[in-house]
């Protein structure tokens, strides 16, 4: 009696420890959400989490990969860490014999959580290549939940034995079956509502943007990639300093490497930064002006699309880095020098600037598509829907 009583007391300690995890997993995955709807309503949005280029908590939740089936990983998160500690305090206090083990439950539960921290931390770093600092904050409350969990098993033979026993009390009791199926059912109707709601506004914005009247623009001079002929034209104004013009440009890439021949794109300068931009009242990024420039005399010096990538992967965009990337490409730095003295680069940008005051702009990235205009960074798929749309010169992708 002694010893399952020293049994019970540990496995309530490390059940203890469960719902405190699970405590802050839900402070955590709170904030998560919140920086994930305030970024994708305001491509300015920052937060204390962004600390550099490559670590920052705001371009990630703007990202496909912030999505489960159209539901946020936060809130996913948030609610699973409220089940666990449910569960966990239910063991404490057991108002059922359905909860008699759900020690297990808990334990598989803190498996997947692993397993799908495991798959995110891999997108962040080698994908991404951005580490998150609340999210590794929540790598590390779910390897602490599946470690205490793991302690509070039984024997696996036991483990299995109870599983059976559980599985037959449910299937058993009309009451409990019919719980569980809604709770099932519940979840994959949440899933697809959410879904199926993120798709209409999709379609919706994709509807109004393409009533509108198309916008001309004078592209002359601007940096291009893709060939004159391409039936898609996207113009984006861009800013190298940009996070979420970072995160756009791999999805850009991914749109072109998709249609290949189908698409051209023109790079419009947006730099932020009151310096070269009238639009801005700070310099909200101080190395953007320069970059712009450079960029400019690089397109004209004939190495553009190679100099764009280094531009949005540097983590400095300082005038040395700027002058060492131009020689990694081609370009001497007396050659860019000469450039920017003769006020090429900045004409350009002028040029640039004032195209995206005539819109209205206040932040990057934004787009013409064939004319049509869309703000803010988009995800693969949203692009993708963007871009079939205007293949079919239809307001909506086809289904």
């Amino acid at each position: 009696m002694v010893n399952e009583n020293a049994i019970e007391l540990k496995h309530k300690r490390y059940l203890i420890g469960i719902i405190i995890a699970a405590a802050i997993g839900v402070g955590l995955s709170a904030e998560l959400l919140r920086i994930h709807y305030s970024a994708m309503a305001n491509p300015d949005f920052d937060a204390a989490c962004h600390i550099s280029e490559t670590v920052d908590c705001v371009s990630i939740a703007t990202t496909r990969y912030a999505v489960f089936f159209g539901i946020p990983n936060a809130l996913l998160g948030l609610l699973i860490y409220l089940l666990l500690a449910g569960l966990a305090w239910l063991q404490i206090r057991p108002v059922h014999p359905i909860f008699q083990h759900g020690r297990n439950a808990i334990f598989l539960i803190a498996v997947w959580d692993a397993a799908y921290s495991v798959y995110l931390a891999l997108i962040s770093s080698l994908v991404l290549k951005t580490l998150c600092p609340y999210c590794t904050g929540l790598y590390v409350v779910n390897l602490a939940i599946l470690v205490l969990a793991g302690l509070t098993l039984d024997p696996w033979r036991e483990v299995v034995e109870q599983v059976q026993e559980d599985t037959k009390l449910i299937f058993q009791n009309r009451l409990l079956f019919l719980v569980f199926l809604a709770l099932v059912l519940a979840g994959a109707g949440a899933g697809a509502v959410q879904y199926y709601r993120l798709k209409a506004q999709r379609d919706q914005l994709i509807r109004v943007a393409f009533g509108q009247t198309p916008i001309s623009l004078d592209l002359r001079g601007d940096p291009a990639i893709g060939p004159d002929s391409a039936p898609v034209t996207i113009v984006e104004f861009t800013d190298y300093e940009c996070p979420h013009c970072r995160n756009m440009n791999k999805v850009i890439n991914k749109i072109l490497a998709r249609y290949q021949g189908r698409i051209r794109l023109i790079v419009k300068h947006f730099p932020l930064n009151k310096d070269c931009n009238p639009a801005l009242k700070t310099q909200l990024h101080p190395n953007a002006c320069m970059a712009a420039m450079a960029a400019e005399c690089v397109d004209r010096l004939g190495h553009y699309p190679e100099y764009k990538e280094k531009l949005f992967s540097a983590e400095d965009l300082t005038w040395p880095r700027l002058a060492k990337m131009a020689e990694e490409v081609g370009i001497s730095e007396t050659a860019l020098v000469d450039c920017l003295k003769s006020g090429y680069g900045a004409q350009q940008v002028r040029r640039d600037v004032l195209d995206g005051m005539a819109l209205e702009m206040e932040s990057t990235p934004s787009f013409l598509v064939n004319g049509h205009l869309f703000w803010g960074y988009k995800s693969y798929d949203d692009f993708q829907a963007i871009v079939d749309a205007a293949l079919h010169g239809t307001a909506l992708p086809p289904d």
